[in-house]
C-alpha cells in the first residue's frame, strides 16, 4: 500500500497544487479520525491538472469512476462528467 508521505511527496515534488480535505485534514489538526483514503482538491488550471495525472499515472493509480484516467486532465471532459454523470470526484485506487 502507498504510504500517505510518499503520495504528498510525489505531489509537493512536481509543485501540484492541492489542498488536503477529509479526514486526513482532520487528522492534521490533531484530532483522531480513523480513515484509510486521501481525499485532496486539487486546482483545475490546465497546467496542474495534467502534472497531477503524471503523477497518479506514475504511483499506478486507477480511476474507481468508470472514465480513463487521462480524461481528468481534459477541461471539457470534466465539465461533460459533471453534467451528465453527476461526477463531482473521481476516486482513484
Amino acid at each position: 500500500m502507498l504510504k500517505f508521505q510518499q503520495f504528498f511527496s510525489a505531489l509537493n515534488k512536481k509543485k501540484i497544487r492541492y489542498l488536503v480535505v477529509g479526514g486526513i485534514a482532520v487528522n492534521l489538526y490533531g484530532i483522531e479520525r480513523a480513515t484509510g483514503d486521501v481525499d485532496i482538491a486539487v486546482d483545475l488550471e490546465d497546467k496542474n491538472v495534467r502534472k497531477f495525472v503524471e503523477v497518479i499515472k506514475e504511483l499506478g493509480f486507477k480511476p474507481g469512476n468508470p472514465v480513463r484516467l487521462g480524461d481528468f486532465a481534459d477541461k471539457d471532459m470534466r465539465e461533460a462528467w459533471l453534467r451528465k454523470k453527476r461526477y463531482d470526484s473521481i476516486q482513484y485506487y
